[in-house]
C-alpha cells in the first residue's frame, strides 16, 4: 500500500493481513493509515478471518440494510445471524459509522466464545 511506509511499527502487521487476504485497503493501493474503521469494514475483516467458524443460525434484517455496501453485505449478515452483531435499539446497523472500542470489544468477545 502506498500509505504504509516501510519500517513503521504497523507495516508488518498490515502486510501480513494483506498477504492473508483479510484486508484490501480503502481504495486501490491505499490502506487508509490514520483513518477510523467503519462498522461494516470491521465486519468484513472479522468475517474473512473467521468465516469457517461463524455459523449464521438466524436471519436479522437491519432497518438500514440498503445502506450496507455490497462488499460487506455477506459479512454483516453472517455476523448478525450468528448473534455476534445486534445493531442499535432502533433496528439499524449504521454501517458507515466508526466502530467504537466498546463495539469492537463485544465483537472480539463473541468471536472468542465461538473459536475456543
Amino acid at each position: 500500500f502506498d500509505d504504509v511506509e516501510s519500517g513503521t511499527w504497523y507495516a508488518p502487521y498490515i502486510g501480513a493481513l494483506s498477504d492473508a487476504g483479510l484486508v484490501s485497503g480503502i481504495i486501490e493501493g491505499t490502506f487508509g493509515v490514520g483513518y477510523n474503521i467503519t462498522r461494516e469494514d470491521l465486519c468484513v475483516m472479522v468475517y474473512r478471518a473467521f468465516s469457517d467458524k461463524i455459523k449464521a443460525e438466524k436471519t436479522k434484517t437491519f432497518t438500514d440494510a440498503a445502506s450496507i455496501n455490497s462488499y460487506a453485505t455477506e459479512a454483516v449478515n453472517a455476523l448478525a445471524g450468528a448473534g455476534i452483531l445486534n445493531g442499535f435499539s432502533d433496528g439499524s446497523f449504521k454501517p458507515q459509522a466508526n466502530c467504537t472500542r466498546a463495539e469492537m470489544a463485544k465483537i472480539v468477545y463473541e468471536i472468542a466464545q465461538i473459536i475456543k
